[in-house]
């Protein structure tokens, strides 16, 4: 993906990332949500970097080709830094990345979420905002129900981009059908999953039946 291979690529070495295998690439879509909120502080600058910005950072070329699930992005979040690395160890046993299991912002969008739901949309902007503005953006003005729900929506994709919350996220909004549909997505299915087939047959109070729809 960039120049001579992911696990030893120079421009990786030159932002000072311990190169490696890399998944969960970013897509243009989450690109593009970050544009659209003309978030460009450090909230983005420490979840991606643009093919364009990388270059210009390290000044090498994104080598052309066939690259799996690759849109022009780099991811940032839960990339390992040499600087916080023991090189001089086992690297992989001491990476120092964290792990989010919950957040402060999250917590934060969620107590807006349940604000804007009970209908008190006051609180719901407050705490919306804190979010919002230490990303470094203007602070929102005041919306009613539906637009603040589309603004909670938009600032959780940014947010907790890359932190496993995005999927649980639609199917709670009802959303994952028109999101991720063309993924394979089936309603009335993928909301839950299957009963591991060796729990049913060891269990003698549950049978075939009570597998969950679809499976």
């Amino acid at each position: 993906m960039f120049p001579n291979n992911p696990a030893t690529g120079k421009g990786l070495v030159v932002l000072g990332i311990v190169p490696g295998w890399g998944f969960n690439l970013p897509t243009a879509k989450i690109g593009n949500a970050f544009d659209a909120m003309n978030d460009d502080g450090p909230r983005y600058q420490n979840s991606l970097m643009s093919e364009e910005e990388f270059e210009e950072a390290t000044d090498t070329t994104v080598v052309e080709g066939d690259h799996h699930d690759y849109e022009g992005y780099l991811r940032l979040k839960y990339t390992t830094w040499k600087s916080q690395t023991n090189t001089d160890a086992i690297a992989e046993l001491n990476y120092t990345t964290n792990w989010r299991l919950i957040r402060y912002a999250d917590v934060l969008l969620m107590a807006a979420e349940a604000y804007n739901e009970d209908g008190d949309q006051q609180s719901a902007l407050t705490e919306l905002n804190k979010v919002h503005e230490r990303a470094g953006l203007d602070e929102y003005d005041a919306m009613d129900q539906a637009e603040l729900r589309e603004a909670i929506k938009k600032e959780r994709q940014l947010e907790l981009a890359f932190e496993g919350s995005r999927y649980w996220d639609l199917i709670r909004w009802g959303d994952a059908e028109e999101e991720l549909g063309p993924f394979g997505f089936v309603s009335g299915k993928h909301e839950h999953f299957p009963i591991p087939q060796t729990e049913i047959s060891s269990n003698n109070e549950i049978s075939q039946e009570d597998q969950n729809p679809g499976f």
